[in-house]
């Protein structure tokens, strides 16, 4: 009788890393298949995470969706703004900080949020209301430096002199402590990054934009409008995010880099497999390789042109398991014994080869009847 030792299959992670993205998520689809019919390998389950890993990506990433909104904003708040409703144009407008301010910080957010504040003083100017105008004129000039004057064929004489004045910067200094959900996480202000949460920023009174960062969550931020001598405290909460869209940031990150080693790692942890498919190449030349936790190497680039998809997978088989026996059923055989030495058959047969050998010389010096026991060369001399 014996035990049969049976492993859990092992899970498999597919990555869609193709240029072209449709011939790149068909090859993840064969090779889905393939595992399928693998009682020992086991797919990643169809859902969230898989989509995330193997879908066709969009054309633009997620952030880039985003910024489309944000432009769309602004047309719908120019249109406002012609129709004098003034209210409707600054919501617009508000809704379009907001999405920013949940956008890690870069020239393009930046630039954005210049704009937004650059609206706003348009509007609260053709509403007269001149001190919130120059307060958005300002904030303009903080994040955009190389903005310092306005085209005056393209803007009525009162809003360049208007923005003109915006260059004096408020009297008067403030400051906030900034606190996060996670201490460590990197804090940007007015789209430059200045530290590391908690910290306390000295400011000047005006409109501020503090923004958070940690890895793996979502980016927070905060408007502050702050009056001379103000010190408010500014508390910004982290949240993580999904498996899947943590998984879509990473895949969208790597691709046309190169970085395989670093993408099996992070995919392997990420989706908690023991190892991961990374499929690579254009259209003509599709490929795929292995990353196995076991060797942390990525294999082998294998051609789908020349290559089976179970040939692909061959690596990632596990090593046959060893069948022990139950031990209470093996028979014991005869115990071995270990010899003396004077016991050893090549002992005993030079030592009867030496004894025939001493007695046949004694022999022949005993029929040797001329030798003199007194004469020289004699036994007895």
């Amino acid at each position: 009788m014996s035990a049969t030792v049976s492993a859990a299959p092992r899970r498999v992670a597919l990555v869609n890393l193709a240029d072209d993205q449709g011939a790149g998520e068909a090859a993840v689809l064969k090779l889905r298949e393939g595992l399928s019919a693998e009682a020992k390998l086991a797919a990643i389950p169809r859902g969230d995470l898989s989509r995330a890993l193997e879908s066709k990506l969009a054309a633009i990433s997620a952030t880039g969706v985003q910024l489309n909104k944000v432009r769309g904003l602004f047309v719908a708040a120019r249109k406002a703004k012609a129709k004098f409703s003034y209210a409707a144009a600054l919501s617009k407008l508000g809704d379009a900080e907001t999405i920013l301010l949940r956008l890690t910080p870069s020239p393009r957010v930046n630039a954005l949020l210049a704009e937004t504040n650059f609206q706003a003083g348009l509007v609260y100017a053709a509403d007269s209301k001149t001190t919130n105008a120059l307060s958005a004129f300002r904030t303009v000039r903080r994040l955009n430096p190389k903005r310092a004057k306005l085209d005056a064929s393209r803007y009525a004489p009162s809003i360049v002199a208007l923005y003109a004045r915006a260059a004096s910067a408020p009297i008067g200094n403030s400051q906030t402590k900034v606190t996060t959900t996670y201490d460590g996480a990197t804090i940007y202000l007015d789209g430059r990054k200045i530290g590391k949460a908690p910290i306390t920023i000295a400011l000047s009174p005006g409109i501020h934009y503090i923004v958070a960062t940690f890895k793996g969550h979502r980016p927070s931020g905060r408007r502050l409008e702050l009056r001379a001598g103000s010190s408010p405290a500014t508390g910004l909460r982290l949240r993580s995010l999904r498996v899947d869209e943590k998984a879509h940031v990473l895949r969208r990150g790597l691709l046309n880099r190169g970085r395989f080693l670093q993408l099996g790692r992070d995919v392997a942890r990420l989706a908690q497999v023991d190892a991961v498919i990374i499929v690579s190449g254009s259209k003509k030349s599709m490929a795929a390789a292995l990353y196995d936790t076991r060797s942390d190497i990525v294999g082998t680039w294998r051609s789908f042109a020349s290559s089976t998809v179970t040939a692909m997978l061959a690596p990632l088989k596990p090593l046959p398991q060893l069948v022990f026996p139950d031990r209470r059923f093996i028979v014991p055989g005869p115990p071995k014994v270990t010899k003396k030495w004077h016991e050893l058959r090549w002992v005993r047969v030079s030592g009867g080869v030496a004894a025939v050998a001493v007695t046949l010389i004694a022999i022949s010096v005993g029929l040797d009847t001329t030798t003199k026991m007194t004469q020289p060369g004699g036994l007895g001399f």
